[in-house]
């Protein structure tokens, strides 16, 4: 699956918090766009990439119309662990850092996907 970017913003955060993307513009600057895309059935994909010390990037994307070789991402070129979102995407992130720290996930820090269903579903996709 390709994905397309509809906005990025870059994020300050610490190897213990992740950021949340719910602090950001980008669910109010864009919800017209996230209307349409869940109107048609088609979920909105949160992906976190260019990881540096202290920053990283946090994209609001959706699924490409069709396959490009200028997608801006192709989820099919990644090795991903998958972990449902029970609760809330934050404790999600928290159970995934916990696993990082514990040596028990190693993390390919290439991009990270959260999938956002418009039945409420949610799922993080964590690069390996």
């Amino acid at each position: 699956m390709q994905l397309s970017i509809i906005a990025s913003s870059y994020l300050t955060y610490s190897s213990h918090i992740y950021p949340d993307i719910q602090k950001t513009d980008l669910w109010t600057d864009y919800d017209t766009t996230i209307a349409e895309e869940f109107a048609k059935g088609q979920a909105i994909y949160v992906v976190y990439d260019c990881y540096e010390k202290d920053t990283l990037r946090l994209s609001l994307c959706k699924r490409s119309e069709t396959p490009t070789a200028n997608a801006d991402f192709d989820l099919l070129t990644r090795h991903y662990r998958i972990f449902s979102v029970a609760e809330s995407v934050l404790n999600t992130w928290h159970e995934i850092l916990t696993l990082e720290h514990s040596n028990v996930l190693a993390r390919a820090y290439k991009f990270d996907v959260v999938n956002y269903n418009k039945d409420g579903a949610r799922q993080i996709e964590i690069s390996i």
